[in-house]
């Protein structure tokens, strides 16, 4: 299992936009990928469970990657975190 904590950098936070490049991505993999903010964990793969945890700017939460394709899945999320100015990468 791989985990990675981020900080949101985006103004407006976890919003749709940033959402929905999220989900997409984490659907393209077999590994189960999970985000966790507040002691709530939930499915990255949907896009209900992301915007319900309300993420804000300069909040930190961690994604967890586990299967079979974890490091490509992880190494592709952090690349998408990173490019689109979402989210920094924090040490755990």
């Amino acid at each position: 299992m791989l985990n990675k904590r981020f900080r949101v950098l985006d103004e407006l936070g976890i919003h749709a936009r940033p959402a929905s490049l999220l989900v997409a991505k984490a659907q393209c993999f077999e590994s189960t990928i999970t985000v966790t903010f507040n002691e709530k964990t939930k499915d990255l793969k949907s896009l209900l469970g992301l915007m319900t945890m309300v993420i804000k700017l300069d909040d930190t939460f961690t994604i967890s990657c586990e299967g079979a394709d974890e490091i490509v899945a992880m190494e592709s999320i952090v690349k998408l975190l990173i490019s689109e100015r979402i989210c920094e990468e924090c040490q755990l």
